[in-house]
């Protein structure tokens, strides 16, 4: 995510000024015969000390060399994290520091004092007050940092430094030369003769530099770095020390941020009916967050990014220690100033925020597993879990009853996962006598048993924690534990406690409140599945009469195997959801595994117990039904034809109304039903073909090598419908939005819009305007209808900070606001276009609003039950035929009696009727059309969709109890 947090200006921007300074150095040292290139010793590896860092301040203050004002900014910035970082450490000291804290509290100072002399040296404030802000400056620091860094310094050997005093950053010459290009190349004209003279020099002990500027251009950025110093007693300083600590705490500030998030999705579907598959996609996403954050800032500490390392570490292995050391305050503008004033502070609750009870839990539970591995508890484990119930009175409980209860829950729920996860390896030992070693199976999502569905949606996790769980007992198990881990379990265990009206929040501790009257967590599944055949537009139900049409259509043809290539994966994903979603065989019992845990209130604890099972099984489930969808219009041509057909009739004026059904779905997959996008109003005939002809109509082929059913319904493998689910693109990316090609991401969207945001804005020469360079993404954007106009609106807009707006922002600003009002697809999402989305929760947040569209919103292309169009697809058909064969209606009888057609009678009588002069054909269509009359909204999975307003009104008036932000100091 696009998250320039204070711990990536404390690590990524220290790297990127030390970059900088060793070029320059060895810029200005090349050549010359000074023994001041020994302070810079280190710099052949990419590393420098802090003393080597002034060192190099005044190497280039010395020589008058130019100092950017970016480089002014990165130190200010680095400062100012360490400033913090420091203030911070202090605090956690407390009144009796550890001495090793104390220690290493005492070099980082050291350290801030050294950054602040080569600050001053390199011109101070000065120098940074006199520079515009740069609104592309984000997008240039990688430019600037690895183009032809010094082009401008005018730097040549044995000679002074040429330099003016007006010399500002417009002067520096950057240009797109690959790193592997960049700086002075070895061995030209007399640098033989300089080594051999530096040999002799180096007897008279001086010095010759012997790092030339390209010996560094092969080393990556994470190269470029301060190390620890040394102090005054000549012992080893405390650099990596200080810098692991700040880690920790970014990894642990950014779990207690992400987690409240987290908390108020849930809360939301609980209270306020939030779809549970949208809290889910976006839950996925904060855990990812979490993994990215700490697998980037632990690169730096191999072996030491366990979560119990850092546990062990922040707490310094005793939480007892920190419980007055961390409070959390709520501040507000004093008399409408900047100056903050604090409205309330409190003392975080150590135990909770920091995860220690979940991950006590996960680990009591791993043991437990371990000491019988039969899926059953030990008898002190069964005692203490025994008699939990699912409706516990959390207002009138003690808070020590409240951890009880929520242990209990967490330590069971784990044992049913695990059971129903190993149960297809089980039973094969059990059932079949087979010699399987548990210990050593492969339990991940593409291992050997992936084929046997057994869980929806948290298979990953299932995997991690099956293979933790058949270890030995004395296997190792905490190194293993990642932050992740522990935070995708807490979100688990979240979403059940909040839906029980049991919060935590980090400001107020812990909020305690009434049940959600209505909730219960296989809401949302029991409608898009539809078990009971309430709402008509289920899944099962769908599946079911569309095979029976299907079946029927087949016969009429006279190959009753005419179907049989989108049957088959239909009712594969048919049986597995009725077996393993939202309820599953094991409330039923499974022959050789121990039954559930949650038996005495409900066999089926896994899901009714837990939102989050359900919403993460759900997603999953939409994902396979939109693929099951558009692999059943790509494979047969009926879908296509039905919607160019109810075009060419409502063209012509032969429907009274048009029907809102195929409208809607021609307004979704504009690209897949028509020949640029645009439905056509003349030569229908020929726009169908031409269509059919440009996608390449019955040239479908299937991926042969696929191993699964998501292999089998990929969409690149389709013709016309090769779009993917939203959901189903962030997945193949890990949850992770940067990690997605602009060729997949969806427009209109937030996230399209973020990524504009980034494209280099130029100015193009001759008319002054400006214009985005053309990348993907905007050559996509541009293609969708947008004009060049709109397109610079939107990635100005998403760019323009509060704080920040000059006179041509705002103008770009206002232009954006007019295209938004004049775009209808666009509609309602100004608001949400303000928001630049620099930090974790902004990226969550704008990514729920564009999961929710998909889901449930205006365009919830993964909210229609696509089987059931698909049954008025074939009926229509059965019955346009049945009535035309009643009035032996020409067109009819030459379509289905000549043998030129035997393979394709629907398709002449399609063709033939687009020719528009087949007056009786179309007025039995439209007449068919009209009988089979029905809304886009009653083929969703849910009651209706979210239009932008609602949601937007939604948003505003959340439940009550949300809390304020606060600022965690």
């Amino acid at each position: 995510m696009a998250d320039r947090n204070l711990y990536a200006t404390y690590k990524k921007d220290t790297r990127y000024l030390v970059y900088w300074m060793i070029h320059a150095s060895n810029h200005i040292l090349r050549g010359l015969e000074t023994p001041e290139h020994d302070l810079l010793a280190l710099n052949s590896t990419g590393q420098t000390t802090v003393s080597g860092l002034v060192a190099m301040s005044k190497l280039i203050a010395a020589h008058a060399i130019p100092v950017p004002s970016i480089i002014q900014r990165l130190l200010k910035s680095i400062i100012a994290a360490r400033t913090q970082v420091h203030a911070l450490f202090e605090t956690l000291a407390g009144k009796d520091p550890d001495p090793e804290l104390a220690r290493s509290n005492a070099s980082h100072k050291h350290f801030i004092d050294a950054l602040m002399e080569t600050f001053n040296v390199l011109g101070g404030s000065a120098l940074t007050s006199s520079q515009p802000d740069n609104p592309n400056e984000e997008a240039d620091l990688d430019e600037f940092i690895f183009s032809n860094k010094f082009s401008a310094l005018g730097v040549t050997t044995g000679q002074a430094v040429e330099s003016e005093s007006d010399t500002d950053d417009s002067e520096l010459e950057i240009q797109n030369a690959p790193r592997s290009q960049q700086g002075p190349k070895a061995g030209r004209g007399k640098k033989s003769k300089g080594k051999k003279k530096g040999r002799s020099k180096r007897k008279s002990g001086r010095a010759k530099p012997t790092i030339r500027e390209a010996d560094l251009d092969h080393l990556p950025l994470e190269s470029f770095r301060i190390i620890e110093d040394f102090n005054e007693d000549k012992e080893e300083g405390y650099g990596i020390i200080t810098d692991y600590l700040v880690a920790v705490y970014y990894v642990f500030r950014e779990i207690i941020s992400v987690r409240s998030f987290t908390q108020n999705l849930w809360r939301e579907v609980a209270y306020d009916d939030l779809n549970s598959a949208v809290a889910a996609a976006v839950s996925n996403m904060a855990i990812t967050a979490v993994r990215k954050m700490a697998t980037q800032i632990f690169v730096d500490f191999p072996g030491n990014d366990s979560f119990d390392t850092i546990l062990q570490t922040i707490t310094r292995g005793n939480p007892e220690n920190l419980k007055n050391n961390l409070a959390v305050s709520l501040l507000a503008p004093e008399d409408g100033n900047e100056k903050m004033k604090e409205v309330h502070e409190s003392f975080i609750d150590i135990e909770e925020q920091f995860l220690i009870y979940v991950y006590k839990d996960f680990c009591d539970f791993i043991t437990d597993f371990r000491l019988n591995r039969n899926g059953k508890p030990t008898k002190r484990m069964q005692t203490e879990l025994a008699n939990w119930d699912p409706n516990f009175n959390l207002e009138k409980a003690t808070p020590e009853e409240r951890i009880k209860w929520r242990r209990a829950y967490t330590i069971n729920w784990l044992y049913d996962l695990v059971n129903v996860f190993s149960s297809v390896v089980v039973q094969r030992i059990t059932l079949k006598g087979k010699s399987i070693n548990l210990a050593t199976v492969d339990w991940s999502p593409s291992g050997p048993w992936h084929n046997y569905r057994r869980l929806y949606g948290l298979n990953e996790f299932a995997s991690f924690v099956t293979s933790l769980a058949f270890q030995r007992p004395s296997a190792d198990m905490k190194s293993k534990i990642q932050p992740h881990h522990v935070f995708q379990l807490q979100c688990i265990v979240d979403s059940m406690t909040v839906s029980r009206g049991w919060q935590v929040n980090s400001l107020c501790g812990h909020i305690i409140t009434a049940p959600s009257p209505k909730f219960f967590p296989r809401r949302d599944v029991d409608l898009f599945l539809d078990r009971e055949e309430k709402t008509g537009a289920g899944f099962l139900q769908g599946g079911f009469v569309l095979r029976k049409l299907l079946e029927r259509d087949a016969a009429s043809r006279g190959n009753p195997n005419h179907y049989d290539v989108i049957l088959t994966p239909l009712e594969v994903i048919r049986l597995d959801f009725i077996e393993w979603l939202g309820e599953t065989k094991y409330k039923d019992g499974l022959k050789g595994i121990p039954p559930s845990r949650f038996t005495s209130t409900n066999a089926n604890g896994l899901y009714e117990y837990s939102p989050f099972m359900c919403g993460a099984g759900l997603l999953e489930g939409l994902e396979l039904a939109y693929l099951i969808g558009i692999y059943i219009w790509d494979s047969t041509p009926e879908l296509l034809m039905v919607i160019h057909l109810h075009n060419m009739l409502e063209k012509k004026g032969f429907l009274k109304e048009p029907v809102p059904l195929w409208g809607s779905i021609a307004l979704i997959f504009p690209d897949s039903l028509f020949h640029n996008k645009t439905p056509p109003t003349s030569n229908f005939a020929q726009a169908f073909i031409d269509h059919a002809q440009r996608k390449g109509i019955q040239n479908r082929t299937r991926n042969k090598r696929a191993k699964d059913i998501i292999g089998v319904l990929d969409p690149k493998a389709n013709v016309f419908f090769k779009t993917k689910p939203c959901t189903q693109v962030l997945r193949d990316a890990g949850w992770d939005p940067e990690r997605i090609p602009d060729s997949d991401i969806v427009i209109p969207s937030i996230l399209g819009a973020q990524r504009l945001s980034r494209v280099k804005r130029l100015i193009d020469p001759v008319t002054g305007e400006m214009k985005l360079e053309e990348t993907e993404l905007v050559r996509r954007v541009k293609k969708s209808g947008m004009s060049d106009d709109g397109v610079v609106a939107i990635a100005c807009s998403m760019a323009i900070r509060n704080a920040s707006i000059n006179i041509k922002q705002a103008h770009q600003a206002q232009r954006m606001k007019e295209y938004v009002a004049s775009a209808p697809e666009m509609q309602g999402l100004s608001g949400q276009l303000g928001k630049r989305g620099e930090t974790t929760l902004d990226c969550l947040q704008q990514s729920m609003w564009d999961i929710g569209i998909a889901i449930n919103g205006d365009f919830p292309a993964m909210g229609l039950s696509f089987l059931w169009p698909t049954t008025f697809v074939y009926l229509f058909f059965m019955s346009v035929e049945e009535e035309l064969r009643e009035k032996q209606n020409p067109l009819y009888k030459r379509s289905f009696e000549n043998p030129k057609y035997s393979e394709d009678k629907r398709m002449a009588l399609v063709l033939g009727a687009l020719t528009g002069k087949h007056e009786e054909c179309l007025r039995v269509m439209a007449s068919v059309f009209e009988s089979l009359q029905t809304d886009f909204f009653s083929q969703m999975y849910w009651k209706g969709a979210e239009t932008v307003e609602e949601r937007l009104q939604r948003e505003a008036n959340k439940h009550k109890s949300e809390l304020p932000d606060c600022t965690i100091m």
